[in-house]
């Protein structure tokens, strides 16, 4: 369900926000370096990519079984890259730095998967249960959804 809803809140915000158009960047790094870190822009561009694919790393990760680093890198990366193209032919511009900033999102929440997963295995029995695994996975999601809303 909370995959779900992502993929809906993600499908909104790429296909919706700054149909402005302009000229592609394929130069890595480019758009990344013109923003003055901290910055409100640095924020809603770079660490907003970053956050947008922190819930599709964790996803997969736990989904998918994903136990290899180079399969999370790829799965976020190919995703990033239909996004990507898909903004082109609406009218919106094709990045290349939003790809990178997507795939270490990906990153970021294959880890978190396994940090998350390790913190549930040293937890009392009674704590092991699902249920609060999912509340904690919850909290955190929820937190990341709101984030992304207050950016955009």
């Amino acid at each position: 369900m909370f995959f779900l809803i992502y993929l809906l809140v993600l499908f909104q915000l790429v296909t919706t926000q700054d149909l402005l158009g302009g000229e592609a960047n394929l130069m890595p790094f480019r758009e990344i370096l013109r923003y003055e870190v901290g910055s409100e822009l640095f924020f809603k561009q770079v660490v907003g990519n970053i956050i947008l694919f922190i819930p599709l790393g964790f996803f997969a990760t736990s989904y998918c079984r994903i136990k290899r680093f180079p399969s999370i890198i790829i799965i976020s990366g190919l995703s990033s890259l239909i996004i990507e193209t898909v903004q082109h032919f609406i009218g919106r511009t094709f990045d290349v730095d939003d790809i990178i900033l997507n795939i270490v999102g990906g990153i970021i929440g294959f880890i978190l998967y396994f940090v998350l997963n390790t913190i549930k295995n040293k937890l009392p029995k009674f704590m092991r249960k699902d249920s609060i695994y999912n509340t904690i996975g919850l909290l955190i999601f929820v937190s990341a959804i709101l984030y992304i809303i207050r950016l955009f």
